[in-house]
């Protein structure tokens, strides 16, 4: 693991004062795997990757209007 910068001295600092080793702040991290993404949540990643793609900004606001109206329901 290489960390560069303000956090590495803060995290560095942080080890050195509680006489910890720095992967001491790393144990565990990736063991339990990827989270799970529930049907809902891939939905609504898909929905903004593909509101991100429309380029015209009058039909995005279009599409968000259409949002906040089916909403509102």
């Amino acid at each position: 693991m290489r960390l560069a910068g303000p956090l590495w001295g803060r995290l560095f600092e942080t080890a050195r004062a509680l006489s910890a080793p720095i992967t001491y702040f790393y144990e565990g991290v990736g063991e339990e795997g990827p989270p799970q993404i529930t049907p809902q949540q891939r939905m609504l990643l898909e929905i903004a990757r593909n509101f991100a793609e429309i380029r015209n900004e009058k039909q995005q606001e279009a599409v968000s209007q259409l949002a906040r109206a089916l909403a509102s329901r």
